[in-house]
């Protein structure tokens, strides 16, 4: 759950007890210039909860942005060594040298194949 949610409703709330006027929580989660205006309003109410509020929410916000920048998807683990030569499927190109230079330091044997192979088909 967003973190700012409970805070927009505790803004919403002392803005009702204040100044009679309600905050839309979908919009001030939404449309950033609706909530910089609500932000606004509430640092202006000096003897209130609403500051402390307002700079809780930014706080929130900002952690959020640091948060999806430092993890733009999800974690795919350390790197396999097979992965650079096949697609997953199955072997989708020849084995190198250096896969099998990999394979050894593993204590596994794989097949190198230093030419091209090539297959002969006839139609009889």
């Amino acid at each position: 759950m967003d973190p700012r949610t409970l805070i927009v409703s505790r803004i919403d709330l002392h803005l009702r007890r204040q100044l009679g006027t309600n905050v839309d929580s979908y919009r001030a989660l939404t449309d950033s210039r609706y909530m910089r205006d609500v932000l606004l309003v509430c640092d202006a109410m000096t003897g209130t909860e609403l500051p402390l509020l307002a700079r809780q929410f930014r706080v929130a916000g900002t952690r959020m942005a640091h948060a999806a920048q430092s993890a733009p998807g999800h974690d795919t683990g350390p790197p396999q060594d097979w992965a650079a030569d096949t697609s997953g499927f199955g072997v989708s190109q020849p084995a190198t040298v250096a896969a099998a230079d990999r394979a050894n330091r593993r204590g596994q044997q794989i097949l190198v194949r230093t030419e091209p192979l090539v297959l002969q088909l006839s139609c009889a």
